[in-house]
């Protein structure tokens, strides 16, 4: 899949999850994008430059940066590849059921965080 058809397949799972029609305009809205940059990626006419890519994978989840044939930030440094490889597991299966779910507060955020982790083997009690 191109980017051009991944985006526009992560609106209409983001429309899907509100339960409702959205506009591309809102989709903006809730990227923290301008709607012009929206719709010319969703038309295929350009794709996110650098600036916009960290701003898109905060919403979207790491899969912005394969889409555009990149690796993610290696935000863990020099912890083990393979507690790398299920913590960033657990972290784009969070992602999706946040998006899934749609706006959620910060309370459910922490809920499925704490499920998905607990599923990838982390014990996980609490956040102060």
């Amino acid at each position: 899949m191109d980017f051009k058809n991944w985006f526009t397949h992560e609106f209409i799972n983001w429309e899907k999850a509100a339960g409702e029609r959205k506009t591309v305009s809102q989709f903006a809205e809730f990227l923290e994008v301008r709607q012009e940059y929206v719709s010319r990626w969703m038309n295929g006419n350009s794709q996110p430059g650098k600036k916009y890519i960290p701003i898109l994978a905060k919403k979207l989840g790491n899969k912005v940066y394969s889409e555009l044939g990149m690796s993610p930030p290696d935000i863990l440094g020099d912890a083990p590849p393979q507690f790398k490889s299920k913590f960033l597991a657990a972290l784009e299966e969070a992602n999706k059921r946040y998006s899934d779910r749609g706006g959620i507060t910060e309370e459910e955020a922490e809920s499925i965080l704490f499920e998905v982790m607990r599923e990838h083997g982390f014990k996980i009690t609490s956040i102060e």
